[in-house]
C-alpha cells in the first residue's frame, strides 16, 4: 500500500483492507480499514469538504457521491452533506 506509516496490512474482506498504521504525530498504533484500492483516508487530511457549510459545485456530483460513502465509512455520518 503507498500510504506512510503502514506497518503491517491484510484483507479484512474483498471490499476492505485492515492495516496497523502508526500516527505520525503521536507514535500510536492504530487499526484502520481502507476500501481496497483506496489508499488514502479522507479523515487523514483537512479539507473543505469537512467544513458543515460546504457546497459542491454541479460538477462535483461524483466528488460528493464518493465522500458521502466514505464519511460514514471512517466514522463521520455526521460529515455528509445531501
Amino acid at each position: 500500500m503507498p500510504v506512510a506509516g503502514i506497518l503491517q496490512a491484510d484483507d479484512q474482506c474483498a471490499q476492505f483492507i485492515l492495516s496497523l498504521r502508526r500516527n505520525i504525530y503521536t507514535a500510536y498504533v492504530v487499526l484502520i480499514h481502507s476500501m481496497n484500492g483506496f489508499y488514502f483516508r479522507l479523515s487523514d487530511f483537512v479539507s473543505e469538504y469537512t467544513f458543515p457549510d460546504y457546497t459542491y459545485a454541479e460538477n462535483q456530483a461524483g466528488t460528493q457521491m464518493f465522500h458521502n460513502m466514505m464519511k460514514p465509512l471512517e466514522g463521520y455520518p455526521e460529515l455528509v452533506i445531501e
